[in-house]
């Protein structure tokens, strides 16, 4: 089939369609607002050259960029994020009246908060020094130095003032008296047992050598700044002002934090505004201009043709020179892909484009991931009230997360970018969890629930055909054993196992699929789609023989026939790739094989960390359990525990329901966080690797539509 993109295929990413305007060089501006209204056009720089008035557009750039730096500083000094902003602020729509705008709100209603924030690095300074000189005056103290002299250097004295260890302090005595033929002055203080505080005079011509000796002794040397005047200085005087000084900068951060809220909505607005005019000068310098006209090169979607030619009419007032639409054999490799999204699914979105964007040539996955990723984290984290916990946590951010003016960096942003994933995951966990009767951990609270409600009594002696009618998948993860009069519930680590294994061959023949219909669309050559339709059915006799053998363990012949498909089909893989590409293209076919049984074996991490979520969430009742069985002396698992016996049943004594209680919100705390990240990391992963691996690279270019971000001004 012919490589060019001239269909839209279903799965694929939609081509875009390249449009040509060239308009007089005055409705440059309202072009601008157009394209930032319609919210779909990707701006293209195809030219280099750009107009007589590119120096205008610098400078305003510069200047805005300016006053970004200075908006920053101001806003990074208040506290904004609790700042009111229900009312909005209007502007004028001419460039002039941004600027202005901008200069009177940075420059004049901010003039405050500049002297604020001067003030406050002044105070920071000075509390700074005087930090210092007290602890130099304490140490001076410690060595009863009445004299400020003392410590100066002269013409022909040189003084050090520092630590050494005290076991050192004897010898260096003796070195220093030889060096200085006993000319020194030493005022010492132990201060505690590893330092010694000490004053050496020397005289100048013994200066150097007294320093290299100091040097040998570990001497941690007390600096006197040179600009400091020792004269008049008391500890007294500088603890004073530092409190004073304090007291100021205490005022000083109440003054802001009234500030915030008396000119905090125009800050907000103003940087606003600073980002909307730094957009639209991004798309003033991809046209090409001259004196009288503009000419703008964007990519556009098909449908958005008619509308984009009526409103560009509408903002030249009909006097535009030309408006012309041309989609044809473009390089691939050079067109934005565009594909389908939501704002509730955008994170969705975001699992898929972390990978990569689908180029045109490329199946884009978003559809099977939206239905993928929920279900294996569903099974991983299977659990009714876990679930449910991780719903109403992703709907309260996604709640806080419509009040705030900007989201948040770090793990928060994680936290409030993903609410809708979370909620999602939440949901698809809860379900799950109703199919592995798991609440809280606890796998035997709601059978007694069901019981209570449908008024059916567990009979012990048929306990696992009352629990195969009441839960429908309780044969596939669950089995019973009688114990000490009980009958006790077992997980059925073997089934989960398989099920696990089921699931991978799902997914995996569905990627397999996937590549066959996007290479019978594009591929480099006939024997790629030849080679990857005897993978497939290699994968898929595999998979049928399992079944054979399971299902029908008398039917030996049904396991040898799918044993020789099994054979033939790897064989003829392998033929396929070496006559196209060598001992390579052997060695790759080798390669693909082995990586579909890994791929299988890799789903076992359903199981592995299903069982993890298990055991983290019971470990809480099981500790409760102990100390109740050693105390009262009752058997252990009195208060969870996996034995078909309404006596036991938590409810059934209120002391017994605030112990499981107890269990159930610890172990929430432990699991919550823990397995939501682990279970969507090996989700991610099985999505990423053994399905994405099979068809999916990721080459495309990602489509970057202007979109304006209004919320807080109006231009009039």
């Amino acid at each position: 089939m012919d490589n060019q993109i001239s269909e839209v295929l279903p799965l694929f990413p939609k081509p875009l369609t390249i449009s040509k305007v060239i308009a007089p060089l005055k409705y440059k501006r309202a072009i601008v607002k157009t394209i930032e209204e319609l919210g779909s056009i990707e701006p293209i720089a195809v030219d280099p050259r750009t107009g007589s008035d590119e120096i205008i557009v610098v400078q305003r750039k510069n200047k805005l960029e300016e006053l970004r730096n200075t908006l920053n500083t101001y806003i990074s000094a208040l506290d904004l994020d609790n700042t009111e902003t229900s009312s909005k602020v209007k502007i004028g729509q001419s460039e002039d009246d941004v600027i202005n705008y901008l200069d009177h709100t940075i420059n004049e209603k901010s003039s405050k908060i500049n002297e604020i924030i001067q003030r406050n690095s002044e105070i920071t300074d000075r509390l700074s020094e005087l930090s210092s000189i007290m602890e130099l005056l304490e140490k001076f103290d410690i060595l009863d130095i009445s004299e400020t002299s003392l410590l100066k250097d002269t013409q022909f004295v040189k003084t050090f003032i520092g630590t050494v260890f005290p076991a050192q302090l004897q010898r260096l005595k003796w070195e220093i008296d030889e060096i200085t033929q006993n000319r020194f002055l030493l005022i010492e203080y132990q201060i505690d047992k590893e330092n010694t505080l000490l004053l050496l005079s020397v005289l100048d011509s013994d200066a150097e050598a007294t320093s290299d000796k100091l040097k040998s002794f570990s001497f941690s040397e007390v600096v006197i700044p040179k600009d400091l005047d020792l004269d008049g200085l008391n500890q007294n005087d500088c603890q004073a002002e530092y409190e004073q000084l304090t007291e100021e900068q205490k005022s000083l951060t109440v003054e802001m934090t009234d500030l915030s809220k008396t000119i905090g909505v125009d800050l907000i607005a103003a940087n606003e505004v600073l980002n909307i005019e730094l957009q639209r000068i991004e798309i003033e310098q991809k046209m090409r201009r001259t004196q009288t006209t503009c000419v703008l090169w964007a990519w556009i979607p098909d449908e958005l043709q008619d509308t984009f030619r009526l409103k560009i009419n509408e903002a030249t007032e009909n006097n535009v020179f030309d408006i012309d639409f041309r989609k044809g054999d473009f390089d691939p490799t050079l067109i934005p892909s565009r594909v389908e999204n939501t704002e509730f699914m955008q994170p969705m979105r975001g699992l898929v484009t972390a990978f990569g964007t689908p180029g045109l040539k490329e199946i884009d996955p978003f559809k099977f991931v939206l239905i993928l990723f929920p279900i294996l984290f569903g099974i991983m984290f299977a659990d009714i009230g876990h679930g449910l916990l991780l719903l109403a946590a992703g709907a309260i951010f996604k709640k806080k997360r419509e009040k705030l003016t900007e989201i948040p960096t770090g793990i928060a942003a994680y936290a409030y970018g993903g609410a809708n994933l979370m909620m999602i995951m939440g949901t698809t966990a809860a379900i799950m969890g109703v199919l592995l009767n798991s609440f809280f951990g606890d796998e035997t609270f709601l059978i007694y629930v069901w019981a209570s409600i449908t008024g059916n009594q567990i009979q012990i002696e048929n306990a696992t055909t009352a629990l195969s009618g009441m839960i429908p998948t309780w044969d596939l993860f669950f089995y019973t054993t009688e114990s000490n009069g009980h009958v006790e519930i077992h997980r059925n680590y073997v089934a989960f196992l398989v099920f696990s294994f089921a699931i991978g061959a799902v997914v995996i023949l569905l990627g397999l699929l996937l590549n066959l219909y996007q290479l019978y669309y594009y591929r480099h050559s006939e024997a790629d789609f030849r080679a990857a339709t005897t993978l497939f059915l290699t994968y898929f006799s595999i998979i049928l023989t399992a079944i054979f053998a399971v299902a029908f363990p008398s039917a030996s012949w049904l396991v040898t026939l799918g044993v020789i498909l099994i054979v033939g089909f790897i064989f003829a893989t392998l033929t396929i790739e070496a006559k196209a590409h060598g001992i390579d293209g052997l060695m790759l076919g080798v390669d693909h094989i082995l990586a579909l049984m890994s791929n299988t074996f890799s789903f076992g991490r359903l199981l592995a960390m299903n069982t993890i979520h298990f055991v983290l969430a019971t470990l809480p009742f099981l500790f409760i359990d102990i100390g109740r069985s050693a105390a009262d002396k009752k058997e252990l698992g009195y208060v969870f525990n996996h034995y078909l016996d309404l006596d036991q049943w938590p409810m059934a004594e209120p002391s017994m329901f605030l112990l499981w209680f107890l269990g159930a919100f610890v172990g929430s705390l432990i699991v919550v966080p823990v397995e939501t990240t682990f279970s969507t990391l090996q989700a991610l992963r099985l999505n990423w690797v053994e399905f994405f691996g099979k068809f999916y690279k990721g080459t495309g270019l990602e489509f970057n539509p202007v979109k304006i971000n209004r919320l807080h001004t109006i231009e009039e």
